[in-house]
């Protein structure tokens, strides 16, 4: 647990370093873990937001006219269940975009002529990507929150 708080510090502090370290010792569970929960937790406390506001961009094109009354209606209502669920698969493919991101870095580097196993690389792409999935994904749910909508930008 230390070891990932200073990992967590170092990101911020100095990143090629902290990466470096991850890769070489392997440690991506605690990034991987911290990432999945930030992306749920996110996912669902802005998730009746997202919900009113896909509805009403769904309301407001040309899909309207193909949706009957009852169906328009029912856009903008969600049961717990659905919440919890986009939450999970929010998480899910937060962790797919992991593994697809550290196969290519994984691909490129051997084709490089690098040395190391795939962990050592995921190692790498989940500490980095704290900063990218945990850090911008806990900014954008702040912003959501705030401005009640999901049209906003961090300009990142």
């Amino acid at each position: 647990m230390k070891g990932f708080i200073a990992d967590l510090i170092g990101i911020f502090n100095s990143p090629a370093a902290t990466v470096a370290r991850a890769m070489e010792t392997k440690r991506w569970k605690a990034a991987l873990a911290v990432i999945l929960l930030v992306t749920a937790l996110v996912t669902y406390l802005t998730y009746p937001i997202t919900k009113t506001e896909q509805a009403k961009l769904i309301r407001d094109s040309q899909m309207a006219e193909r949706l009957s009354d009852e169906q328009l209606d029912a856009l903008g209502s969600f049961t717990p269940f659905q919440r919890a669920s986009g939450s999970l698969f929010a998480a899910f493919f937060a962790a797919l975009s992991l593994l697809l991101g550290a196969s290519f870095v994984y691909l490129f580097y051997k084709v490089g002529g690098a040395e190391g196993l795939f962990a050592h690389f995921f190692a790498g792409v989940a500490m980095a990507s704290l900063l990218d999935m945990a850090l911008g994904g806990l900014l954008k749910g702040m912003l959501v929150l705030g401005r009640k909508t999901i049209l906003v930008h961090t300009g990142l």
